[in-house]
């Protein structure tokens, strides 16, 4: 398995580049350095601020209706009904995976698994 889907907003609620912090996309703002979607933040001086998108996050990509058929991905329980545009992602779970995606992804699993007590950790 090296991609898993996920629900791309709790997948941003739990980044450590996520922040409600901006008036930039109504409080969804994103400080990755990689991320290209800006705009002037007006409320702090006009400085550009990223802004939390699925379809530019620099952290995943946003997942197609045809992976939700793939053999190869983590579907975690999802199947092809359940897409729907711009709400669901695909993370990179490899051993390749970047340290920010690892931390990201590991926030996610420790979040969707908050009130399970066997949880013991996303491996990488």
């Amino acid at each position: 398995m090296k991609h898993k889907i996920v629900a791309f907003n709790e997948f941003a609620s739990v980044c450590p580049y996520f922040t409600m912090n901006t008036a930039v996309n109504n409080g969804y703002g994103c400080t990755h350095p990689e991320q290209a979607e800006k705009d002037p933040d007006q409320e702090h001086g006009g400085k550009e601020h990223g802004k939390c998108y699925c379809f530019s996050c620099p952290l995943c990509t946003e997942a197609e209706e045809e992976d939700f058929r793939n053999p190869d991905y983590d579907l975690d329980g999802y199947t092809v009904d359940d897409y729907e545009e711009g709400y669901s992602a695909l993370v990179n779970v490899d051993t390749d995976a970047s340290d920010d995606e690892k931390i990201a992804y590991k926030n996610y699993e420790r979040h969707i698994n908050r009130y399970n007590p066997d949880y013991k950790g996303a491996e990488l």
